[in-house]
């Protein structure tokens, strides 16, 4: 009888809060910890791939050389009005960087090429006299009514130069007439520069002048990870 009475006792006790419940609180604490384990693990499985342990090593140089041979590769002319500049900005020639999803390697870094212009090419060898007057009178036009040159080139452009609307050079440059054709104009003039000797036939823009060096650099998109 006393033991029945103890017994309820206890359990009014435990009820009302006055003791603890410890079978209560050691199964709460099993569970808990359990939880937190559970936790614990599935923090470290998300965090991995940020902390860079499932990120594969940097090419080397010698597999860049056969990723570029293997893959579409462009080669770009980048100045300081670009913004691929600022990824490129403070390397050095050969140097590989991944960015954005591509490859890239500075070929070349180019300082006195202050010159910079947007073009459009055509060939004689394609294109009749003719047709190279009647496509420059529409570019004028075109350009005159309020759409930009760089939208031109993009409709106009024959060579595939993906740096046209900003194409750098030196003093030196490609040909003297092309030079001497860029030098005579100001920032912003639209004007036509001829090469007939090589049958090269320009319709270009004036950019403002480079005051940092230029790169030449190759560009390849990586595999999606």
């Amino acid at each position: 009888m006393r033991f029945q009475e103890n017994c309820k006792r206890k359990r009014l006790r435990i009820a009302l809060g006055i003791v603890p419940n410890w079978h209560l609180l050691q199964k709460t604490y099993f569970y808990t910890s359990l939880k937190y384990k559970k936790m614990k693990y599935l923090l470290l499985f998300v965090l991995l791939p940020l902390l860079g342990f499932s990120q594969s090593a940097p090419m080397t140089q010698e597999e860049a050389k056969e990723y570029f041979k293997n893959n579409k590769t462009e080669i770009l002319g980048i100045c300081e009005k670009q913004p691929l500049y600022e990824v490129l900005k403070g390397h050095r020639e050969r140097e590989l960087i991944e960015s954005n999803g591509k490859l890239m390697q500075i070929t070349r870094i180019h300082p006195d090429a202050q010159f910079c212009v947007g073009y459009i090419f055509m060939d004689a060898k394609k294109l009749s006299e003719e047709e190279i007057k009647e496509k420059r009178e529409q570019i004028f036009k075109k350009h005159q009514s309020g759409i930009a040159f760089k939208d031109l080139i993009k409709e106009y452009n024959t060579d595939g130069n993906p740096s046209a609307d900003f194409y750098s050079f030196s003093e030196r440059g490609i040909v003297p007439q092309f030079t001497e054709a860029v030098k005579s104009h100001k920032t912003g003039e639209v004007f036509t520069i001829d090469v007939p000797d090589r049958g090269w036939y320009y319709v270009a823009i004036r950019n403002e002048d480079n005051k940092l060096p230029v790169y030449s650099v190759k560009v390849a998109a990586l595999p999606k990870r």
